[in-house]
């Protein structure tokens, strides 16, 4: 289920870094000339060499690297923030109930 999260999750990362860039439009008093301010086109997928296909698998797996490590940490912290919330110090507590609280304050 996380896979299929990720792959959906980065499918948009994905689509952007294909999207090719809109021009930006020149400020009025902007000396240079309009063609030096043309974006550089993307390269089409099949005309890529093998080191750009490389480099751009590379760079996707980075992003879905660094996208499930940022989905641990905050599971972790809402597993946290669920195990503080379960534990309720009380005068007398039963031995579940200890546990419970030991294992929310010592991670």
């Amino acid at each position: 289920m996380k896979v299929t999260l990720l792959i959906l999750l980065a499918l948009p990362c994905v689509a952007l870094a294909q999207a090719p860039a809109t021009p930006q439009p020149e400020p009025a008093g902007s000396a240079a000339p309009a063609a030096a301010a043309a974006p550089e086109k993307e390269q089409d997928p099949r005309q890529m060499s093998d080191e750009d296909l490389a480099k751009a698998k590379k760079e996707q797996e980075a992003l879905l690297k660094k996208k499930a490590e940022e989905d641990a940490i905050a599971e972790h912290k809402a597993q946290k923030e669920a195990q503080m919330a379960k534990c309720v110090i009380k005068p007398v507590m039963t031995d579940d109930e200890i546990d419970l609280c030991k294992t929310a304050f010592r991670d």
